[in-house]
């Protein structure tokens, strides 16, 4: 049996976004391990893969002497767990994980994967920037056999800069979504009216939902500020997610005077039920890979706004959704005003965007990612060293 380990900076990424990929992946006769920076953190992470692994490594890049320290750590694992391929996710675990194995990977041959679910290098951000995110990704390439990009923009990108071989580099539907799981025949009536007596909301209450942690990139208030500026003043607003913004947005609500129609729900688990009771899913980002609560909330059938950027572009183009300008404030506010104006019409975008998730199933990534496997452990043609 092939050996895999699947790294990320922190574990929450492994139990929530890959553990449906791992769980299918052994049953092709894979062994699946996991490492991230905080596994004790999470102990139930370890029924999902074979076994798992804890580093040091820390989210901040400037944390320079621990993340050092985890280059030796990662090194030691890899050895000990006699890995044919190592799957690296998630920017510091990524580039550490690589710059680790660099030489490691040549003389056992040891096959690199590295799924990038957003270059840090975007239309966005200011040249200066992107020029060194363009180096440090050109850097680790080199250290990378496999590159998978998971929207058309960084597909067209990854070839552009070479990154890695041209014909080295796939472009993959995300990280998948369970079509049977995130269907609107799957939440029942009783759920809805549950969780619209937990918010206080009547049965006829209409919300826009937004499911995102809270960090800049999201741009929660833009969001705020349009919904402020909506005519129709009886909707509300609910947000699900926490983060180091989370504080600055309620202090934002409260001096809107909106706090009686704004709900922060911080983590939630019924993230289904909330999709489906919504009238719409909001995202004004400014910086995505493929989000997944677009994905799932196109599954259920519930309309999506989405900024006009890549990954989300990718999910609601041809009528899938509605596209905003990021930062403009006036789009978002007549398109949602919109979404209320004509429920059916939302409705019906919607049942496109269902249409569209067929080709981001779960079932489409998996064998994906079992055809990438088999074709980056067939070239490997080094002999371990004994």
């Amino acid at each position: 049996m092939k050996r895999i380990l699947m790294v990320t900076t922190v574990s929450i990424t492994l139990r929530t976004f890959l553990r449906p990929i791992a769980a299918r992946l052994r049953g092709f006769e894979y062994v699946i391990d996991g490492l991230a920076g905080d596994m004790t953190r999470l102990p139930d992470s370890a029924g999902v893969f074979d076994s798992v692994w804890e580093v040091c490594w820390s989210r901040n890049p400037l944390a320079i002497v621990r993340n050092l320290r985890s280059i030796h750590q990662v090194k030691e694992i890899v050895c000990r767990g006699e890995y044919d391929l190592v799957h690296v996710h998630t920017p510091i675990a990524a580039f550490l994980t690589r710059f680790a194995l660099r030489r490691l990977r040549r003389k056992r041959g040891i096959r690199i994967v590295y799924t990038a679910h957003g270059f840090h290098f975007h239309d966005g951000c200011s040249a200066i920037k992107k020029s060194a995110f363009v180096l440090l990704e050109k850097l680790a390439g080199r250290w990378t056999d496999f590159l998978i990009v998971i929207n058309n923009d960084d597909y067209a990108a990854a070839r552009r800069h070479r990154i890695v071989p041209p014909n080295h580099v796939s472009l993959m539907p995300g990280i998948g979504v369970d079509l049977a799981e995130y269907s609107r025949q799957d939440v029942s009536l009783e759920d809805v009216m549950r969780l619209r007596r937990e918010l206080a909301f009547s049965e006829a209450q209409q919300f826009f939902l937004m499911v995102a942690e809270f960090d800049p990139r999201k741009r929660h208030a833009d969001l705020i500020r349009a919904f402020a500026s909506l005519p129709d003043q009886d909707c509300s607003l609910v947000f699900a997610g926490e983060g180091r913004t989370m504080a600055q947005v309620e202090r934002m609500i409260i001096s809107l005077g909106l706090a009686r129609r704004v709900t922060f729900l911080g983590q939630r688990s019924d993230i289904k039920v909330l999709m489906s009771a919504s009238v719409a899913v909001v995202l004004p980002s400014d910086r995505e890979g493929l989000p997944m609560c677009i994905m799932e909330a196109l599954c259920l059938e519930t309309p999506v706004i989405g900024s006009d950027i890549r990954g989300i572009k990718d999910l609601l183009h041809g009528g899938c959704g509605l596209l905003v300008n990021v930062g403009d404030i006036r789009g978002f506010s007549d398109a949602m005003q919109w979404v209320l104006d004509h429920p059916t019409e939302s409705r019906q975008i919607a049942r496109l965007g269902r249409e569209r998730m067929k080709y981001h199933s779960l079932d489409v990534v998996v064998a994906a990612h079992k055809e990438l496997y088999d074709r980056a452990l067939a070239t490997n043609q080094v002999r371990r060293a004994p």
